[in-house]
């Protein structure tokens, strides 16, 4: 008798051991998933060609790779305008609350930065 009710304790708490495991490993794996298809699916940067923000704040940054760097650096900042046709240190302009209205310039790109993706 003492045999059996030790073999269901012990069933017993197997299981519930199995259990716990099983939900551990289930929400690793379920993270893992949302992780992933949360970067997949969320862009850092959006492009709008044609586009500028008008106020924005010149950067001495000589490519777009270095103005996406100073933009990611800079608390305020929520994008930046890329003008190729400008000289060298007057080609990166931020933009942020400072700089609200939108207008076309042709050969401008506007590049919009999500903070929120991973």
């Amino acid at each position: 008798m003492l045999f059996i009710a030790l073999c269901k304790i012990y069933l017993l708490c197997y299981c519930y051991i199995f259990r716990y495991i099983y939900y551990v490993i289930a929400s690793v794996l379920l993270n893992v998933l949302l992780n992933v298809l949360l970067s997949v699916a969320c862009q850092r940067w959006t492009q709008q060609p044609n586009t500028n923000y008008w106020n924005g704040s010149v950067q001495t940054a000589a490519s777009v790779q270095l103005c996406q760097a100073v933009c990611q650096a800079t608390a305020a900042c929520n994008g930046f305008d890329w003008v190729p046709t400008e000289p060298v240190g007057r080609q990166c302009w931020l933009s942020g609350p400072w700089s609200t209205t939108q207008g076309n310039a042709q050969g401008v790109t506007h590049y919009i930065f999500n903070r929120n993706c991973p």
